[in-house]
């Protein structure tokens, strides 16, 4: 059997701290620390390679009761993963959370989120379903994602030591005296050179700055929350997501931008698409021209070689008389 192996850009710890190269990323900072998956994203414990190894050697999915499992065995001891303990032990929210969103919906909103013309199928379906979960205030089931994705992993021709700092935290809960494994796996994870990166403008940059929406503003969050109380002093439950004053212009300038942005795209994609019916119909004039001129070359052809024979019969003919 081949030996499973690491991979450095999977399951990394995110870091969310604000260093001097974080400026202008700060609201999504600010966001993700707020957010529940916040301790999913930076929950970092010393990850043993053998058990981490032993774990994806002897995994099995199992149904017991009707829950759908992953039993295996770790330093002797049986070790169960569920979708309950998953959500358990990294402290997410939201059973009854999204699973997948709607295509129609993963399109529309994703559109919104970006300029970008290409094929979104780049993500998963889920994965697009996380991220406008994550930004239009939604609730997302990532313990299922991360269950259903192990659960993959176990049947894939390329399968490897999967989610390394989550499947530690659940074997700490599980099995006694880790640390006697002494092999440890060094866990990368994002640095304050990542806000240096993103700052560096490539080629492909549409120069188009994409806001937060306003679900992902902390303080537009914290007022969705909070009650207002009107000029009667009766409690009523604010349902506005802009903030006020000058922030409140500024926030409405954006939105007004991005459904702009949107038509745009639109725009873009309908003449994308007539470009295409064009070249299409050219295409098909061109092989009918093609197709037309061979044809008309071949008669030539035939036309040459009839000459060319009568003229051979001639010449027979008058060298006959001369005989």
């Amino acid at each position: 059997m081949v030996a499973l192996k690491f991979t450095d850009s999977h399951n990394m710890v995110a870091f969310l701290e604000k260093p001097i190269e974080c400026e202008g990323f700060e609201q999504i900072v600010d966001f993700l620390n707020a957010n529940p998956i916040k301790y999913a994203l930076t929950v970092n414990p010393t990850i043993y390679t053998s058990c981490i190894e032993q774990f994806w050697a002897t995994a099995k999915a199992k149904t017991v009761n009707g829950e759908e499992q992953l039993q295996a065995l770790v330093d002797r001891k049986k070790v169960i993963i569920t979708e309950s303990i998953i959500r358990r032990d990294l402290q997410l929210e939201y059973a009854d959370g999204i699973d997948c969103l709607l295509n129609a919906a993963i399109f529309e909103q994703l559109t919104l989120m970006s300029a970008k013309t290409t094929a979104w199928n780049e993500f998963s379906r889920t994965m697009a379903s996380a991220i406008i979960c994550l930004a239009t205030n939604q609730k997302f089931n990532f313990s299922k994602y991360i269950f259903d994705n192990m659960v993959k992993n176990l049947e894939s021709m390329g399968k490897f030591l999967m989610y390394p700092r989550f499947l530690q935290v659940f074997l700490d809960k599980q099995v006694d005296r880790m640390s006697k494994n002494t092999k440890i796996f060094v866990t990368p994870s994002h640095t304050k050179k990542v806000f240096r990166n993103m700052k560096r403008v490539g080629k492909g940059f549409s120069r188009v700055v994409t806001p937060l929406f306003s679900t992902m503003m902390v303080q537009a969050q914290e007022e969705i929350a909070a009650e207002t109380v009107n000029e009667e002093n009766v409690p009523t439950h604010s349902n506005d997501l802009l903030l006020s004053g000058e922030d409140s212009i500024q926030l409405k300038e954006l939105m007004d931008f991005c459904t702009k942005l949107q038509q745009r795209v639109i725009d873009l994609e309908n003449t994308k698409t007539a470009q295409a019916q064009k070249i299409t119909s050219l295409k098909r004039r061109v092989k009918r021209l093609e197709k037309k001129k061979r044809s008309r070359t071949h008669r030539l052809k035939r036309l040459y070689k009839v000459g060319l024979s009568a003229r051979i019969d001639s010449s027979d003919d008058e060298a006959s008389l001369c005989d």
